[in-house]
């Protein structure tokens, strides 16, 4: 009888967490849909290439150019592996619905038996399993975890799902110093390494492990000691094969992200709106700035992206429920602080404050240290450029674990059917108020309705087309949208590109513009000759009134032809500069919330009959497929004849020295290169005016100067008239314009 009631009472909880997640992962579920959109990891379009990929990780031949690997693509290969195995039991479709939700389970999981297992020394068990499950139902349900899931990508939701069972085994070392604990310890964090996809997260969890290791010197000594230098060397050696190329990247080009024109603009932007979202009240309750971010709607236009969410969460129940549930988890953290029998909870305080410093940002009260660290350390600036992302489940977390110590301070109370009736009724308030907060959830509002969408069959057939039949030449997909990596269709999806993970072959993407500069400009180049085609229509000129009017009529088409031949020419060595082999044409694609002219699709297509090297090979429905005659399949290539060329054109929108010298190779300024072989060198310092780039243009007095930083090289030019602009009042809109979607604030004008 013993046996039955300790072993019912052992799964008694996490039976109940089971049916909970059960019923929220059904509710937000679509049968026949792909969990698709906003940032993708799709290997189970092709597991076995994923796999090949992650294993050379260092060189990302498939990405753009080929690039220096500048995020932890490698830590994914676990998760590819079990994505293979998945493959041969659930259609593809279903495989990242599967992992998603067995994420949204595994984390709350780890909470239950984190706080049963490492925070309480003496305690009862039954005690210990309610504390747990307390902590494991407000980690399920806060809008932390909302916001992890409502648009899912693989690294947040395997950080959600795998950091409780971290610092488990993490904790549980330091503290016993098992050799079977270590073992465990080893195999978690080689399955959850997907995690750190996302580098930043890796340094949140270095942080939290920071804090458990300070408290295991202090209360084991040397002991202790030891045991922080082998967890901290195991941890080390278990991530070191996605941490190493990371790392090279970080030191040697860390700088090609900042450069980007996408974070040039995306970064700032995002700090401010983690700022707006930082003060006192939305920390608390771990609202972050994703509730006032606006998105893109095929059935409405833009739209908040919580769209679902909004009125819910503006309610003041909901308010001070989220910012209750934080306050009686600082209380039982700092309660504990007093308690002997209760471990880790200096460290979970420390942590507190940690987690709140960052997703305060530079808002008070330590506002100034956080715009400190900004200032001082750019790298620091850029990695936790998005606070919210790589902190709120880090802060759900330790709001978890003080929620559980809340529950465990009751047992101070000598009789047993008092303690456990207090720590009961507290138990079902904080569980109701966890579960009312985030009540959305139960009508499928977890994961956003957008994600879910039936993915056309005729992306699989060129996936299918080009691995079987295109010879692995680069991909270029038209058309091109904008420069952000972000496209929009008209059956539904949103978000960056999922081809890649298909198709063997090197794809041009806007996506990989942050990790390469040569990407982002081959879209400068192209587009730039792209948008100066001119598509007319000869049946204009028809009958004319007039024998003048046509003859001047027929001589402005021979001009425009002659023109777009040109530019059909310069498309074409655009191409063959940058080996595009193939050009994938994507009509489904729109111009979100603007015209869609401005995609210059029959212009595209008008270019493409025009040239006698690109012609269509293959046609899937809206997608078709143009193949560009005289490049090779063969990523690395040697030219027969070359000229050097002294000049920097990285970020161009234009390569007038491509379009003279056709191949040429830039050596910058090695004057004494053996160059017969190939021509004498050639000067151009002044080619490329990209701000980004090493010309620097001032005014000086009545003259302006061009001075190229990495040369030396100067042009002082005379100035004779001055364009001087003056915005006045009597220019742009009459009133002052709001430009927010939703006219949030206030425009207006102040005279001069």
């Amino acid at each position: 009888m013993h046996f039955l009631k300790h072993n019912f009472l052992k799964f008694f909880f996490p039976a109940i967490l089971l049916l909970i997640w059960a019923f929220v992962a059904f509710r937000n579920f679509v049968y026949g849909t792909h969990l698709l959109g906003w940032d993708n990891l799709l290997p189970e379009l092709n597991p076995l290439e994923n796999i090949r990929r992650s294993l050379s990780v260092a060189w990302q031949e498939y990405q753009g150019l080929g690039l220096l690997g500048g995020m932890a693509h490698a830590s994914d290969l676990p998760r590819q592996v079990l994505v293979l195995l998945l493959s041969f039991v659930l259609p593809s479709n279903l495989i990242r619905y599967f992992l998603t939700f067995l994420m949204l389970f595994l984390g709350p999981l780890g909470v239950y038996f984190f706080i049963k297992d490492r925070l309480s020394l003496r305690s009862e068990g039954m005690f210990k399993q309610l504390a747990g499950f307390v902590g494991s139902v407000f980690y399920l349900f806060n809008l932390a975890t909302v916001q992890y899931f409502f648009v899912p990508f693989e690294a947040f939701v395997f950080f959600y799902g795998f950091l409780p069972w971290f610092l488990f085994f993490a904790t549980r070392y330091l503290e016993k110093g098992e050799r079977r604990g270590l073992v465990l310890f080893i195999l978690i964090s080689f399955l959850g390494t997907t995690a750190f996809y996302v580098q930043t997260l890796f340094l949140v969890y270095v942080v939290f492990l920071v804090a458990f290791s300070l408290e295991a010197i202090l209360r084991f000594k040397k002991g202790g000691f030891v045991r922080v230098i082998k967890l901290a060397f195991i941890t080390l050696a278990v991530n070191a094969f996605w941490l190493l190329p990371v790392a090279y990247f970080a030191l040697t080009s860390s700088f090609v992200n900042s450069f980007s024109h996408i974070n040039s603009i995306a970064t700032p932007e995002t700090q401010f709106m983690n700022q707006a979202a930082g003060n006192w009240w939305d920390v608390l309750r771990l609202k972050g700035f994703w509730f006032n971010y606006y998105d893109f709607f095929v059935d409405g236009g833009h739209d908040y992206l919580f769209r679902d969410w909004i009125g819910w969460i503006d309610k003041i129940e909901v308010f001070w429920a989220g910012v209750g549930l934080s306050v009686l988890s600082l209380l039982g953290i700092l309660i504990s602080l007093f308690r002997k029998k209760r471990v880790f909870a200096a460290s979970f305080l420390i942590l507190y404050f940690i987690s709140y410093f960052m997703l305060a940002s530079k808002n008070p009260p330590f506002g100034g240290v956080f715009e400190f660290l900004v200032d001082k350390f750019p790298l620091f600036s850029e990695i936790f450029r998005s606070v919210f992302t790589k902190w709120s489940v880090a802060f759900a977390f330790v709001l978890s674990c003080g929620l559980g110590y809340f529950v465990l301070f009751f047992d101070i109370f000598n009789r047993r059917f008092l303690r456990f009736f207090i720590s009961f009724v507290f138990g079902l308030l904080i569980i109701f108020a966890s579960v009312f907060s985030v009540w959305p959830v139960f009508g499928g509002n977890l994961v956003a309705k957008k994600m879910k969408v039936n993915l056309p069959n005729d992306y699989l057939s060129a996936v299918d087309w080009f691995n079987d039949k295109s010879g692995g030449g680069r991909i270029a997909i038209l058309p091109f949208v904008n420069h952000w990596g972000w496209v929009f269709t008209n059956w539904g999806h949103s978000g960056s590109g999922f081809l890649w993970y298909g198709v063997k072959n090197p794809i041009l993407d806007r996506a990989f513009d942050v990790w390469s500069p040569y990407n982002e400009t081959f879209y400068n180049e192209a587009s730039n000759i792209l948008y100066r085609y001119y598509a007319f229509d000869k049946d204009r000129v028809g009958p004319c009134p007039n024998k003048k009017e046509c003859e001047a009529g027929e001589e402005e088409l021979k001009i425009i032809e002659e023109w777009n031949r040109r530019v059909v020419e310069e498309f074409e060595n655009v191409l063959a500069k940058y080996q595009v082999s193939y050009l994938l044409l994507d009509e489904s694609i729109i111009n979100a919330g603007g015209d869609n002219k401005l995609l210059y699709i029959p212009e595209i297509k008008d270019l493409i009959s025009k040239s006698s090297r690109i012609k269509e090979v293959a046609r899937f429905g809206f997608l078709t497929i143009y193949h560009f005659e005289g490049t090779g399949s063969d990523p690395v290539q040697a030219p027969r004849e070359y000229s050097l060329i002294n000049a920097n054109l990285k970020y161009s929108k234009y390569d007038p020295l491509y379009q003279k010298y056709k191949e040429y190779v830039s050596f910058g300024r090695v004057e004494e290169q053996e160059s017969g072989r190939a021509g004498e060198m050639v000067d151009f310092p002044f080619v490329n005016f990209d701000p980004r780039g090493p010309v620097k243009i001032e005014i000086l007095g009545s003259n302006i100067e061009f001075l190229n930083k990495d040369t030396g090289a100067k042009v002082i030019l005379p100035v004779n008239e001055k364009i001087e602009e003056k915005f006045g009042e009597d220019q742009g809109f009459k009133e002052g314009y709001n430009c927010d979607l939703k006219k949030k604030g206030a425009g207006f004008k102040e005279p001069s």
